[in-house]
C-alpha cells in the first residue's frame, strides 16, 4: 500500500479549499537591524524537516553579529569617522588631565599661592580619579543603551567645568570646577569613545585604536603649550577659555560622528562581586 507523506497531503488539501498563503516581511529600520545583529550568535543551528517527512536535519545558517567578522565593516568612511570622533574624545579626556601640571605651576606661583603644593595636587588627582571611576560606572550604562546620554552629558560637563574654571579665584572653586566637574565629564564621555570602535573594525582594530589613542598624547602636548603661551599675554581667565573653546569645537565633532552600530546582547551589573573571587 502506497503511503502518503503529511507534507503532500497538506499541499493537496490547501489546493482543494483554495487557500493562499501570504507572508509579509516586516520592514526593519537600520537601528533595529543593528540590534538584531548584536542579539544573535554568528552561526545558528536549527532543525529543518526533510521533504520526505523523515528525521529532522540540523541546518547551520549565518547570522549577522558583532562577533562575526564577516559582518563588521572593518573600514569605510563611516568607520573611519568613528576613529576621528574617538580621537577627539581621547584628546579632551586624557589631554586635559595631562595639562594639569602646567596649571599647578601657575597655581603655586599666582592664583593659589596660599595653598600648599600638596593641596593643589589633590585637584589633579581628583580629576584623574573621577575619570577612571566614572568610566568604570559608564560601562554598564553603555551596555544598557545610554550611549548618547554619556557622550552629550560628559561633553557638557567637561566644557562647563573648563569655562567655570576661568571664573575661579579660591581653592575650593578650582577643586570643584577642574577636579570634580571636568573629572566626571571626561569619565562619562570616555567609555563610548573607546567601545564604539570595536563594533566597526575587526582585523584593523589595532590600527584604529592606536590612531584614536594618539589623541591623548596630542592633547597633552597642545593644551599645555596653548595655556603656557597665552596666559602671560591675555591672562589666566581668557587662556583657560581658549582651551574651553577648543574643547567645545572638537567635542561637537565627536558627538556628530560617533554612531552606535550594535549594542552588546546582555547588560552587565554595576558591581560583579564574583570577579573578586577568581584567582589571578
Amino acid at each position: 500500500m502506497a503511503s502518503t507523506s503529511p507534507t503532500s497531503s497538506l499541499g493537496e488539501f490547501e489546493k482543494e479549499i483554495g487557500l493562499k498563503k501570504t507572508t509579509k516581511t516586516p520592514q526593519l529600520t537600520q537601528q533595529q537591524e543593528d540590534l538584531l545583529e548584536a542579539s544573535e550568535p554568528p552561526f545558528t543551528e536549527h532543525a529543518a524537516p526533510q521533504e520526505d517527512g523523515g528525521d529532522l536535519e540540523k541546518v547551520t545558517s549565518a547570522k549577522p553579529s558583532v562577533t562575526n567578522i564577516r559582518f563588521v565593516p572593518n573600514g569605510g568612511l563611516r568607520a573611519w569617522l568613528q576613529v576621528l570622533g574617538s580621537f577627539f574624545i581621547y584628546f579632551n579626556a586624557w589631554g586635559i588631565v595631562n595639562t594639569f601640571g602646567t596649571y599647578q605651576t601657575y597655581y603655586e606661583t599666582a592664583l593659589l599661592s596660599a595653598s600648599s603644593p600638596s593641596d593643589i595636587s589633590w585637584i589633579g588627582s581628583m580629576q584623574a580619579f573621577l575619570l577612571m571611576v566614572v568610566s568604570a560606572l559608564g560601562g554598564p550604562l553603555y551596555d544598557a543603551g545610554y550611549v548618547h546620554h554619556l557622550l552629550i552629558g560628559g561633553s557638557v560637563l567637561a566644557v562647563l567645568g573648563q569655562f567655570m574654571l576661568s571664573l575661579c579665584s579660591t581653592y575650593w572653586q578650582v577643586f570643584l570646577a577642574q577636579g570634580v566637574c571636568i573629572g566626571i565629564g571626561t569619565g562619562a564621555m570616555f567609555v563610548p569613545g573607546v567601545a564604539i570602535l570595536s563594533t566597526y573594525f575587526s582585523t584593523k582594530i589595532a590600527t584604529a585604536t592606536g590612531l584614536a589613542a594618539a589623541g591623548s598624547s596630542l592633547g597633552g602636548t597642545i593644551y599645555p603649550i596653548v595655556f603656557h603661551q597665552l596666559q602671560p599675554k591675555i591672562g589666566f581667565a581668557w587662556a583657560t577659555r581658549v582651551l574651553g573653546f577648543i574643547m567645545l569645537a572638537t567635542l561637537i565633532v565627536s558627538n556628530c560622528v560617533l554612531k552606535v552600530r550594535v549594542l552588546p546582547d546582555g547588560r552587565r551589573r554595576f558591581l560583579d562581586l564574583s570577579a573578586f573571587k577568581e584567582a589571578p
